[in-house]
């Protein structure tokens, strides 16, 4: 290929990046709530709706939750599947999430749990992917796996609440962001109030944001919390979840016809 036509085909690349950049690719696209939905389920797509346009609020085309919702689409596409398929194929990770994790290897269980998440986004998989966060000290992605978790207001069991506001505010301790953290504490006792180690860890973060006032004692805080380890190299984490993330058309039944699923 001469130099012209390389910078040609540069050219041409260069103007689709830019057009796409002006006019991407709406975020309604990327989530199809099933037709003829009763109001029980059409509630629970539209919460899941609101989930993937909040997530994708970047207009940058290329922002990172943008190209996984995408690539979510492609598969979609690719396999001929349709939300319920997405649904089920998440639950059925989650559950290999949750074996995984009770066997103690959290990093398989956090990977294994993202996974189930990019199927299809439910609260109580980010809240197990918190917990999983929390031990590793993944502190930024048990804040931000919690938060996502409430704002999808989905989760109407009050304990498992009180468990996402719970971590939340271990996540937020652990970041120095101990008003934040009083809040959700709080939050969580009012929720669930005889669960001891809620009482005892409000009383920790009241005194921590007494005791930590200055700046520099801040800074010196957040540096000494426990640091995660490192991250696994992407070949082996390949290599771990080999065969997991098979997905495959699983409409043997019309889920229309039972209840969503309750969190």
């Amino acid at each position: 290929m001469t130099s012209s036509a390389s910078e040609d085909k540069m050219k041409v690349i260069l103007e689709f990046l830019k057009e796409d950049m002006k006019n991407p690719t709406p975020a309604t696209n990327y989530f199809s709530i099933p037709p003829n939905l009763p109001s029980n389920w059409q509630n629970f797509f539209d919460r899941v709706l609101q989930h993937c346009l909040d997530v994708c609020a970047s207009p940058n085309p290329y922002a990172p939750e943008r190209i996984k919702w995408e690539k979510r689409q492609w598969m979609m596409e690719d396999n001929k599947l349709d939300e319920f398929d997405m649904l089920l194929n998440a639950t059925n990770m989650k559950e290999k999430g949750n074996e995984v994790f009770r066997n103690g290897d959290v990093a398989k269980a956090i990977m294994t749990y993202s996974s189930s998440i990019l199927l299809f986004p439910c609260p109580d998989t980010m809240n197990n992917l918190a917990a999983c966060a929390l031990k590793q000290h993944r502190y930024e992605l048990a804040e931000q796996s919690t938060t996502r978790a409430l704002h999808m207001d989905l989760i109407t069991n009050p304990i498992n609440k009180a468990k996402a506001l719970y971590r939340r505010s271990q996540a937020r301790r652990s970041l120095g962001k101990f008003n934040e953290a009083l809040d959700d504490i709080e939050a969580a006792s009012a929720l669930h109030p005889t669960d001891i180690t809620i009482r005892s860890n409000m009383k920790e973060i009241k005194a921590l944001s007494q005791s930590i006032t200055s700046p520099d004692s801040l800074k010196a805080y957040v540096a000494s919390q426990p640091k995660s380890p490192p991250a696994i190299p992407f070949m082996e984490a390949m290599k771990i979840m080999s065969g997991e993330t098979l997905i495959k058309r699983l409409g043997f039944m019309d889920l229309r016809v039972v209840k969503p699923p309750t969190f």
